[in-house]
């Protein structure tokens, strides 16, 4: 079953977004089931994924040894996963799919899952950055409850597939210059309020 997440052309209108870009396609795919797209087919670089783990110290630490070792085992499953050969291939095939509309990536620290996304000004018409950086600040809460719904859906086969539970998502907006406009993470709880919000801004 494949689900299909996009901003509607009346949202869309109101980002700034032109004709050739009005759809943020995220969709399922492949083994992982899920695949990132903007609606274009084209070649796109892929970041090999990164992983950053995070030892426990003892001296800071209120958590019994066992519970230590258990959070830093789950760190390790999530690392692993994201830099697994099926990932890379989800993530490879959402690039190509992106082409010149962007990129991602997706890294892990601790237990959130980073996902970063680049828009390029293709996807705004050629656009200048900082016309593009205006529009993306001037309407944060419509395009990361709009990538927050496929995060969930991400992080939900990842808990699955993994067995680990409370996942979060950082999500991370990049424009083309390579700067990070927008920046937040959700929790279980935040996610079901991004889609609600993100079918309101739908309609």
């Amino acid at each position: 079953m494949q689900h299909k997440y996009q901003i509607s052309r009346k949202a869309a209108g109101r980002t700034g977004l032109t004709k050739t870009g009005l759809t943020v396609i995220l969709s399922l795919s492949l083994g992982l089931g899920v695949g990132l797209s903007l609606g274009a087919c084209g070649n796109g670089s892929v970041s090999a994924p990164k992983t950053t783990s995070q030892s426990v110290s003892p001296q800071t630490s209120t958590s019994s040894p066992s519970e230590a070792q258990k959070k830093a085992a789950e760190v390790r499953i999530l690392a692993r996963y994201l830099s697994s050969a099926k990932m890379t291939q989800q993530i490879d095939t959402a690039n190509k799919q992106m082409g010149k509309n962007g990129s991602v990536t997706m890294t892990s620290k601790d237990k959130t899952v980073v996902m970063t996304v680049t828009l390029n000004n293709s996807l705004f018409g050629g656009e200048s950055t900082e016309t593009v950086k205006k529009n993306l600040k001037a309407k944060k809460d419509l395009f990361t409850d709009q990538y927050a719904t496929i995060g969930a859906q991400i992080v939900k086969q990842i808990e699955k597939e993994t067995k680990l539970t409370h996942i979060k998502l950082q999500l991370n907006i990049k424009t083309q210059d390579g700067q990070t406009v927008i920046t937040k993470t959700y929790t279980e709880k935040s996610f079901s309020k991004a889609l609600k919000n993100s079918q309101n801004q739908s309609e």
